[in-house]
């Protein structure tokens, strides 16, 4: 009797640890090499309430229970930061329906005095995203610098000032405008109008379709996918920028005959469309659509040395992320569910792809999305039944034997 007690009991206590196969998480499959990012080990983000570029109260809990993608940028930032907007807006774009129903992006400043409410929706705007970029006192932002393990290099960000800039406006057939800038000191000298068109429109990932006349030089057919129809009922026009009477001007030459200076904005509209409806240049903040032409990926951080995960199969440790300097570099997290942080992508030299796979995976581990929730959420029926036909017997042998 005793050994047929005993041997209930024991059952018993394996059935029971089982029952977490039952909740279908299968956390345990997934591993540091699975990540694309640097798999973390710092615990939970902490919660904040700053306020977002449309002046309301933004706390980070309302959005426990979703992934969220958090990102560090400042808006006087020239080069990095307007990178890292357009690398998480394409990830916005990848994830389709997923994108505010599974997964959120939180923008915050790095410069709480110069980022204010009006200056966050003004590059919000320009860089053409809507979640929450979100600031407030200096006070209030250490305390959440400080919980993600971040130093802030003020000195880099305070040396910045207004950057020379000259902007590629677009005016589509439906009236709609873009507007891309590229620093001034990126052009080479004697640029032309071309080189300006294309290095802005290509640093925004804004694709380009057009000819070239032995002539009249290049001409363009197609932008983002709004190209010339066959029948000629619409084409694009060059206009420039008037400094004098601050008007865009109709160009009374090609486009490879405009020398670009310090001054030189120019536009491409349908001719169909209403001219009026494009923005001046001179009144759009210095780092609009931004080129990003650096090599400086240089991490400051007292991480181990297996903080990198790459995808290359091989094993790595979750790290902490502790004093990690961001202003030139930066860093973007990944928090779950319960805002843990979960994967670092460090500076930005990483890809859209990348982050939208990671962003799959924790979904998947999570037992929410994707075909890996069948093959977890139930453990193997074989063995539930013959756990639950030897637990019956037993019990039949126990009340046999008293």
């Amino acid at each position: 009797m005793l050994l047929a007690r005993g041997l209930l009991f024991g059952l018993m206590m394996v059935f029971a640890s089982m029952s977490g196969c039952l909740e279908g998480s299968p956390s345990e499959d997934i591993h540091g090499e699975d990540y694309n990012g640097t798999p973390l080990a710092n615990g939970n983000a902490g919660d904040f309430t700053l306020i977002d570029q449309d002046g309301n109260n933004f706390s980070l809990s309302s959005l426990e229970g979703d992934l969220v993608v958090v990102s560090f940028i400042f808006t006087r930032c020239t080069d990095t930061c307007p990178l890292i907007t357009s690398k998480l807006r394409q990830v916005g774009a990848n994830l389709g329906d997923k994108m505010g129903k599974d997964v959120y992006f939180v923008s915050v400043t790095m410069d709480p005095e110069y980022d204010t409410q009006e200056r966050m929706a003004e590059y919000t705007e320009i860089h053409m995203v809507d979640w929450p970029h979100v600031s407030g006192s200096r006070e209030d932002l250490e305390q959440i610098w400080s919980n993600f393990g971040i130093l802030v290099d003020r000195a880099y960000i305070e040396s910045h000032v207004e950057v020379g800039m000259n902007h590629v406006s677009v005016l589509y057939p439906d009236n709609s405008t873009e507007l891309h800038g590229v620093m001034a000191d990126m052009l080479a000298e004697n640029s032309t109008g071309w080189n300006l068109t294309t290095m802005a429109l290509n640093s925004s990932n804004v694709s380009l379709n057009h000819s070239y006349h032995e002539q009249w030089g290049h001409s363009v057919e197609g932008i983002n996918g709004s190209t010339v129809p066959d029948d000629g009922s619409w084409w694009w026009k060059l206009h420039v920028w008037n400094m004098s009477n601050s008007t865009w001007d109709e160009s009374s030459v090609g486009i490879d005959s405009i020398v670009v200076d310090s001054m030189t904005h120019i536009a491409w509209a349908a001719n169909t469309s209403n001219i009026s409806a494009l923005p001046d240049p001179t009144s759009a903040m210095a780092h609009s659509h931004v080129g990003h032409d650096t090599d400086d990926n240089e991490t400051h951080s007292n991480q181990s040395e297996d903080s990198h995960s790459h995808g290359d199969g091989t094993e790595h440790e979750d790290v902490e992320i502790v004093n990690y300097t961001v202003g030139h570099n930066t860093i973007t997290f990944i928090l779950d569910e319960e805002l843990d942080k979960r994967i670092a992508f460090l500076g930005d030299e990483w890809s859209a792809e990348n982050l939208v796979e990671d962003l799959n995976t924790l979904l998947t581990e999570d037992g929410d999305y994707g075909d890996h929730e069948d093959d977890h959420s139930t453990p193997a029926t074989g063995i539930v039944l013959s756990l639950v036909t030897v637990i019956v017997a037993a019990i039949a042998l126990l009340k046999r034997r008293e």
